[in-house]
């Protein structure tokens, strides 16, 4: 791990004042703010959802999270196994790769589904496909 591992948190994930602003380097490097101030904390056992008109910055925050943008200001807190809360904003890539592959996951509203497989197949595919993760076919669904 690196240093940016902080004492445990409750929380599964923690997003404190998010900011992220897009550089439009063709448009004389025009800057684009696309979320300012954003909070966000989720605790085991909760199910929330985004909502809200297309352009709101739904799929920004769950990118952010992810770690596949970076954020421009603030912390974003994950949960790691061992408990430890990793801002993501700080971690190394190797840091952001581990937390994906065994502490979060991410499916696309845009990912091709083959017809016919349940959901929860999709969700646990991660966990089937990483021969590192350990977890038997029934765990890994759970």
């Amino acid at each position: 791990m690196t240093l940016t591992q902080t004492p445990a948190s409750t929380a599964l994930l923690d997003m404190q004042s998010v900011g992220k602003q897009f550089v439009l380097h063709l448009q004389n490097s025009t800057a684009l703010p696309v979320l300012s101030g954003f909070d966000l904390k989720l605790m085991p056992g909760e199910c929330v959802r985004l909502s809200g008109p297309s352009g709101m910055g739904k799929s920004t925050v769950l990118k952010l999270a992810f770690g596949n943008y970076r954020a421009t200001s603030g912390r974003i807190l994950v949960r790691n196994t061992d408990g430890q809360a990793i801002d993501i904003t700080q971690a190394d890539a190797r840091t952001v790769l581990h937390l994906r592959s065994h502490a979060m996951g991410y499916v696309s509203q845009f990912l091709r589904v083959i017809p016919r497989v349940a959901a929860i197949d999709i969700v646990a595919a991660p966990l089937l496909e990483d021969p590192d993760s350990g977890f038997p076919p029934a765990q890994a669904r759970e």
